[in-house]
């Protein structure tokens, strides 16, 4: 089965710009009570230009021909007029007006006009707008890197101009690249806060949005009880608030719950009735999402011939409207019917090109789909080979999911954390609210007191003293208090990043040469390969588990070193010469896989006074760093020089290099940032942090020093003597 295509709302881009540009008019909603504003504002200057642009973005992206017709009058009367503010937004009306119409090209050339306008008169709540549908537009295009790019510009505008409004659409709309690329976590994270911000604003349609945004990602993890939860409670608005648009996400959020629950008569109903809100829009993109929908609801059905006929069509109409997630799902789902249909090798033709489609989308969860279909079409072809390459594309793709999945239930773990803290703060909070209404209290007592005569003067006088001994011991107690929570707080962080580190390695960097390794041997013990072709695999294998090995070692260091009063270090005098021996005799069969020389000019009883242990783990990671991004036919050279305190080993390769900012954040140990070596080695990031750290525990240092594409030198530093 195909994968539906969920709309994420955040498309229709005339939201952020409708709510920026007028928000007292804009927040109400009315069509008819904006045009009668304009009707009785004859007067050719800045609000009637305003009302113009509020009426244009209105319409969008309902009536597109509405919504040309009054941008364009706005734009005319702010160039009459001379408002640059105007003419700004008028050309992101407009620009907005043939974003609706997918001609993307038309569209960013106009959002350039009213951008160099807007960044010439510091315009900045409408610089921070049209770089949001900017970014937009990327997004379509399906160039992620240069949406976030504008749109972590427009989310820098929103801060600095304290723009609510504009930081909720912002990070709604970089939570909706996440969500494209199955990153669900990463999503619900951006979708989430969002929502808060639209809350706080009353921002009463991106609210629905932002709901029904929450609820497709709750059906991609599966939680088809919280997406039906979200999904209704954006039903419940739209009677006051609801567009098109919302109704049909609404309609198509059931139809795919359906779906999966077998229910295809029904879920087939609820498409029809969303294809029908999607023609109002007079969106293409919209309604060629839905035909795509409803190909799939006749395929579950087994009605191929109509299925077939609706694929085919959208392959065309996705080509005309540049919708290249449209031509992937398309000519996946053509795959998929022919499949049905018997016409095997036909199929894998269209299945074929619709996952290089979706794999240079990143779209991932549709990329699991038709890699397994590939593998099981190939298998039952007996086309061993290609059923083995797409059976490992399926698992990479699914590991990458299962990280997400995982990374969501920490991040909920870390969420609910954070709520018992902020809660434990309020109850402070409000004890030294009830100590302070006990304070004014006995002032009350001691006025009344100073008017019965000046023989209590003293006794005053006492209490006073007093009460500032004890408001002295109040304030040194909440010093006290806040020092423990800062404390505490620190210590929830470090295990928290203890925590993160551990599944990252335990479910990602280790389950995924271990799961290589099982399903090869799976595919063994079926005959589906012979052991000639096992054979093949072997050094990649090899290479695999050696990793694995070097990654448990690291943790297992690592785990130590954060253990409340583990005194690791271990100090003795140590043959260095000896342990570079060791370290390279380990990395002979990985080097030796990519015909890579390591040669050892550490002369011997080359001595240091460290930590044995942490010595060799040291020189282990760094020499395995330097087999990891050295290419074939490399050289790695390690040397020792040392004077009256210190012995310095220095481990120069002839690999690629890093740049100044990688340098800058070597060694911090960021699992995101573990560079694929030359090979496609993978790594778990705390490697160069291990070794950092167990150097300077040891008093000595670690330099680095690289040139991109010519190789790097690590200098390790390590006292020869007793310090």
């Amino acid at each position: 089965m195909t994968s539906k295509r969920i709309i994420t709302l955040l498309l229709a881009v005339f939201l952020s710009t409708y709510y920026l540009c007028n928000p007292a008019i804009a927040q109400s909603g009315n069509v008819d009570s904006i045009r009668s504003l304009l009707a009785k504002h004859t007067a050719e200057n800045e609000e009637r230009a305003d009302l113009l642009i509020t009426l244009s973005l209105a319409h969008q992206p309902d009536n597109v021909d509405s919504s040309y017709k009054y941008a364009t009058r706005a734009l005319a009367l702010s160039e009459k007029i001379d408002y640059n503010k105007g003419k700004a937004n008028a050309y992101q009306a407009l620009g907005s007006h043939y974003y609706t119409l997918s001609k993307f090209d038309t569209s960013l050339k106009i959002y350039d006009k009213g951008l160099t306008i807007a960044k010439k008169n510091s315009l900045l709540v409408s610089i921070g707008s049209i770089l949001n549908d900017i970014g937009s537009v990327y997004l379509r295009k399906t160039e992620y890197e240069s949406a976030i790019a504008y749109y972590d510009s427009a989310r820098a505008v929103g801060r600095k101009t304290q723009n609510k409004l504009l930081l909720a659409k912002a990070s709604s709309n970089i939570g909706s690249i996440y969500y494209k690329m199955g990153n669900y976590a990463k999503a619900l994270i951006d979708y989430q806060e969002s929502l808060m911000l639209y809350e706080g604003q009353k921002a009463w349609i991106d609210i629905q949005y932002s709901l029904l945004n929450i609820s497709n990602v709750y059906y991609r993890l599966g939680d088809y009880p919280m997406a039906i939860k979200y999904a209704d409670s954006c039903a419940r608005m739209m009677d006051k608030y609801g567009t098109p648009w919302s109704k049909v996400s609404v309609l198509t959020t059931h139809s795919m719950i359906y779906g999966k629950q077998g229910k295809y008569d029904s879920a087939l109903y609820y498409e029809l009735e969303a294809l029908k809100s999607a023609e109002q829009t007079q969106s293409n993109y919209l309604v060629n999402l839905i035909h795509q929908n409803l190909a799939e609801c006749y395929l579950d059905l087994g009605d191929l011939d109509k299925a077939y006929n609706i694929y085919m069509s959208s392959i065309s109409e996705s080509k005309r409207i540049e919708d290249p997630e449209g031509v992937a799902v398309a000519n996946a789902g053509v795959g998929q019917v022919l499949l049905k249909k018997g016409r095997v090798r036909e199929g894998i033709r269209y299945l074929e090109k619709g996952l290089e489609g979706l794999r240079e989308l990143e779209l991932r969860e549709d990329a699991k789909q038709a890699s397994y279909t590939l593998f099981e079409s190939y298998e039952k072809l007996g086309d061993y080979r290609n059923a083995l390459k797409y059976f490992k594309e399926n698992r990479k793709y699914t590991d990458s999911l299962n990280n997400n999945s995982e990374k969501a239930k920490v991040r909920q773990m870390q969420f609910q954390m954070e709520l018992g803290e902020k809660q434990d703060r309020i109850d402070k909070l409000k004890q030294a609210q009830v100590i302070d209404e006990k304070k004014n209290d006995v002032q009350k007592v001691l006025l009344i007191a100073a008017l019965i005569g000046l023989l209590l003067s003293a006794a005053i006088a006492y209490l006073v003293y007093r009460n500032l001994k004890n408001l002295q011991k109040s304030k040194a107690l909440i010093e006290k208090q806040k020092e423990e929570i800062e404390h505490q707080a620190q210590h929830l962080t470090n295990l928290n990043n203890f925590k993160d580190m551990t599944f990252s390695v335990l479910s990602h960097d280790l389950r995924s040469p271990i799961n290589a390794l099982s399903s090869t041997l799976m595919l063994l013990d079926e005959e589906v390969i012979t052991p000639e072709e096992f054979a093949i695999h072997k050094q990649e294998l090899d290479t695999k588990l050696n990793s694995v090995n070097l990654i448990l070692d690291n943790l297992l260091l690592w785990a130590r070193d954060q253990m409340k009063g583990e005194n690791m270090l271990r100090k003795e005098l140590i043959d260095l010469y000896k342990k570079v021996v060791e370290c390279i005799g380990v990395l002979q069969d990985p080097a030796k896989n990519k015909n890579i020389t390591i040669i050892n000019n550490v002369p011997e009883n080359t001595n240091a006074f460290a930590d044995r242990n942490q010595t060799l783990m040291v020189v282990r990671n760094i020499l395995s760093n330097a087999v990891k991004f050295t290419p074939v036919n490399g050289i790695i050279t390690v040397n020792a020089t040392k004077d009256d305190e210190f012995t310095i080993i220095s481990i120069t390769d002839t690999g690629v290099g890093m740049s100044p900012e990688v340098l800058k954040h070597l060694f911090d140990g960021d699992t995101n940032s573990s560079t694929i070596g030359t090979s496609g080695e993978k790594g778990t990031g705390i490697g160069l942090m291990l070794a950092y750290r167990f150097v300077q525990q040891n008093g000595g240092d670690i330099i680095v020093d690289s040139v991109e594409g010519k190789g790097t030198t690590f200098y390790i530093q390590l006292p020869n003597k007793e310090l």
